[in-house]
């Protein structure tokens, strides 16, 4: 499926959300990480999990569907460079 950014609105273009073909993905994480939108486009899916992985620059950040949320902290937008 084809991965794109989709912006919160048309005035922050910066703040995004990553969309895996029809699934929004989420940050599982509690504070915002550095990334940019190559870091985002780029993700890898982690085997056996419906999760992907960016590789950003302050380390590793897991993107899941919400159905995988549960109870964890996480951002649907997030600001990229």
């Amino acid at each position: 499926m084809e991965m794109r950014l989709e912006a919160i609105d048309s005035r922050q273009g910066d703040c995004v959300a990553l969309v895996r073909g029809p699934l929004v993905l989420f940050a599982a994480t509690e504070n915002a990480p550095a990334v940019t939108r190559k870091q985002f486009l780029t993700s890898q899916r982690i085997p056996g999990q419906a999760a992907l992985q960016v590789e950003t620059t302050s380390g590793p950040l897991r993107m899941v569907p919400y159905t995988e949320i549960g109870d964890s902290t996480y951002r649907t937008y997030l600001t990229v460079s």
